[in-house]
């Protein structure tokens, strides 16, 4: 199957413009640094892509209905691939929990309760609707519907991405790329997103072969 998903597959320009809509977000689908890493790391990312796609048919039709919810792009939910592999119990050394790897300050910001008694980050439900609500939040209301810069400041945080923002004058997740203002593990963040989001296209289509 690998050789049946050629980076030929990111085949739209990220200059292209398109209108907003939820089910149809313009998600960038080629372009030098979008190419370049593909063709580098499309056959690791596959592999792990193949590895996690039984958990990803669990939970992603919850994902993709609390996004119809809000009216967010459904293809968010290849965000918890990365964050998690989706993995609901998942922990980091930083102190990040769960499917979508929330920070406590964070999450109890989206509603999530934190005590000795409870951590709503490890409730797979409760947790994606507050990281929808809050990658929502990121692009319609703090970066002018870019949920590209959003899929970003989830990595780099929410202070570190406005400060460049004000740097560069533009919102624009590839200005911003092109101009270096963004770590490399942020802006590869952006870049293992898109990709995933063609693969698990790609495997809705075709499944994992054996």
């Amino acid at each position: 199957m690998r050789h049946l998903l050629p980076v030929a597959l990111l085949f739209f320009s990220f200059h292209a413009k398109a209108i907003y809509n939820y089910k149809n977000y313009p998600w960038t689908q080629t372009g030098d640094k979008l190419v370049a890493y593909a063709s580098v790391h499309k056959d690791k990312l596959l592999k792990n892509a193949e590895a996690i796609y039984p958990r990803y048919e669990q939970y992603v039709p919850y994902i993709r209905e609390i996004a119809a919810k809000y009216k967010a792009p459904l293809e968010i939910a290849a965000l918890a691939a990365i964050e998690s592999g989706f993995n609901p119990t998942a922990r980091s050394p930083a102190g990040a929990v769960g499917m979508w790897q929330f920070m406590k300050p964070t999450a109890r910001d989206y509603g999530l309760q934190i005590n000795p008694a409870v951590d709503e980050r490890l409730d797979w439900k409760k947790s994606t609707e507050a990281a929808v609500q809050y990658i929502q939040w990121l692009a319609e209301t703090r970066y002018g519907n870019d949920y590209e810069t959003a899929i970003m400041a989830y990595n780099y945080g929410v202070g570190n991405m406005d400060k460049v923002i004000r740097r560069a004058k533009t919102p624009n997740a590839w200005m911003l790329i092109h101009a270096n203002l963004v770590p490399l593990e942020t802006e590869e963040h952006l870049l293992k997103f898109l990709i995933y989001v063609q693969i698990f296209k790609y495997l809705d289509l075709h499944g994992v072969q054996q």
